[in-house]
């Protein structure tokens, strides 16, 4: 009941500020809004982890999310923090406690977007987030950190040789059916090199993941973007350096059966490789990236939501 007559009385208090001058500001970020990124968001979406590749204390990855003057024009707002849909209700549900925010930090929000979302993140607030947020060379001591850090930035140009070689790869061990002579050497030197090339993949991904702000622990969280990726990545690395012996058996021998789990095998790893791939992609672009790319282009051929079931 006091939690009604405080929210109540706040929204009394906010549409009384929408009456005065405009230079009037009832919301102040460093006060009233960063205090609820940083307990309700920041852990997801901050340095040290940034999901979707979003920032909740970084002004510009904000704006991306914000029409400032206009809560209702804003992304955060309506996808996010309002929406119906419980898997895109920020923050989640986690028990025992709902998913989304109190109506009373709903209220700080809207009026905060509705004055003009101004306002920056303050570094004092939250020291240790900021030293996270720096990039690894940055942090880097030794010249043994300072290279390791330094060659994690060849991972966007390293991932594209696993990728293409082992997924050409599986379709030369499909043509080797029809003329063995010319395609299972071609298969078999695709395999090996675009294995060690997604282990140099791996180690380049561990290093350009911290630089990129999410951090370098080892854990197993799946629901996380960037531990699903590096799982995936290590799966691929792993697997396909486990199919360069049975490659190499079946080329010698020439036998049936395991030539054609030589090929099974590939069509496993390549497509663990797009999938590792899409992952990729959300990091960096967001989820559902491909849809909301096709959206944007075919505006008149939307993808109808499926009827919910009726009973």
């Amino acid at each position: 009941m006091q939690n009604r007559f405080a929210a109540a009385l706040l929204i009394v208090i906010v549409m009384t500020s929408q009456s005065l001058s405009q230079d009037s500001k009832f919301i102040v970020f460093e006060r009233d809004i960063q205090p609820i990124l940083q307990n309700q968001c920041l852990k997801c979406h901050g340095p040290v982890e940034a999901k979707n590749d979003f920032r909740v204390d970084s002004k510009k990855s904000l704006l991306e999310y914000i029409q400032p003057g206009a809560a209702d024009s804003s992304s955060l707002w309506t996808d996010y923090l309002v929406t119906k849909d419980p898997d895109m209700l920020m923050p989640p549900a986690q028990a025992p406690h709902p998913g989304g925010l109190s109506q009373t930090d709903l209220l700080f929000v809207r009026t905060w977007i509705n004055e003009g979302a101004e306002g920056e993140w303050r570094a004092d607030e939250n020291p240790i987030a900021i030293e996270r947020a720096q990039p690894a060379s940055s942090t880097a001591t030794t010249t043994a950190a300072k290279l390791w850090a330094f060659q994690g930035l060849f991972h966007p140009a390293a991932v594209h040789l696993p990728v293409a070689l082992l997924s050409v790869s599986a379709l030369f061990v499909f043509l080797s059916f029809f003329n063995r002579n010319s395609f299972e050497p071609a298969a078999f030197h695709c395999l090996w090199i675009g294995a060690f090339g997604a282990v140099a993949a791996c180690v380049t991904g561990w290093a350009y993941s911290a630089h990129e702000g999410y951090g370098a622990g080892f854990r197993l969280d799946l629901v996380n973007g960037i531990d699903r990726h590096r799982w995936a990545g290590i799966f691929v690395a792993t697997f396909s350096m486990l199919i360069i012996p049975l490659a190499m058996k079946a080329r010698h021998t020439g036998d049936l059966t395991k030539r054609v789990l030589w090929f099974l095998a590939s069509v496993v790893l390549m497509g663990s490789v797009s999938i590792t791939g899409y992952q990729g992609g959300e990091l960096t672009y967001g989820e559902d990236h491909y849809l909301k790319y096709y959206q944007e282009l075919f505006p008149d051929n939307q993808i109808a939501e499926p009827a919910p079931a009726t009973k």
